[in-house]
């Protein structure tokens, strides 16, 4: 990696590290929560927007669509990822110019969605529907993605994320949804596996980042 990139991912680590820090204090001034239940937190609708929010040992989580607030949110998580695993095959960086239009690809209706959640204000993560290649024989397949902020990992936020996406995919006229997942990543495969997902096959060794090959296992499930 060039000295000029390793600085701007140090910065998206540093934005991360102070906000986890930030995080941290205001929990230091709270109650010791309850614990909750381990996986995913029942849903209750919140509003005619269909916003989701559900309960946790902190303050309620939102899953709703993306808007135009969560831009600068979504640019920091997305080069956060890319500077940090092979989640994503991107080197570069985004600008966000690029994530605005990656934005703007996903609607409030229709195949194609973006889903983030929110806990007091803060992104803890996303989940989306693309679509899947450009050709007319894939119209009702759907490749899925899906992130979570690092300091929200193991609150079962993926598997919100995915309930909520696929509820609101249940009225579209859709078949299958397929996903890639980078190796080695155990934690994503079972997550996936929980919300549906089987295993189709494995790439091995079929993509480069950072000069070293990078395989994936491919998973697909019913609509």
């Amino acid at each position: 990696m060039s000295r000029s990139r390793k600085a701007e991912c140090g910065h998206f680590e540093t934005v991360d590290l102070l906000a986890r820090i930030g995080n941290n204090l205001r929990k230091s001034t709270e109650r010791t929560p309850v614990p909750h239940m381990h996986g995913t937190w029942p849903l209750n609708i919140v509003n005619p927007s269909k916003s989701c929010k559900f309960s946790s040992n902190r303050t309620p989580m939102i899953i709703r669509p993306a808007d135009a607030t969560d831009l600068d949110s979504l640019h920091s998580l997305r080069n956060h990822y890319i500077c940090n695993s092979y989640a994503t095959f991107d080197e570069g960086l985004m600008s966000k110019e690029a994530v605005n239009a990656w934005m703007g690809s996903f609607g409030r209706s229709g195949p194609h969605r973006l889903y983030v959640a929110t806990d007091a204000g803060r992104l803890l993560g996303f989940a989306g529907s693309q679509q899947y290649r450009n050709h007319p024989a894939f119209r009702k397949t759907i490749e899925t993605s899906i992130y979570v902020a690092p300091g929200a990992v193991g609150r079962g936020i993926g598997s919100a994320l995915y309930e909520n996406l696929f509820k609101e995919l249940s009225g579209e006229d859709l078949h299958r949804a397929v996903v890639g997942i980078s190796l080695p990543n155990d934690a994503s495969v079972r997550m996936h596996r929980k919300t549906g997902f089987t295993e189709v096959g494995t790439f091995a060794e079929y993509a480069i980042k950072h000069d070293s090959y990078v395989s994936s296992v491919w998973m697909q499930r019913a609509l």
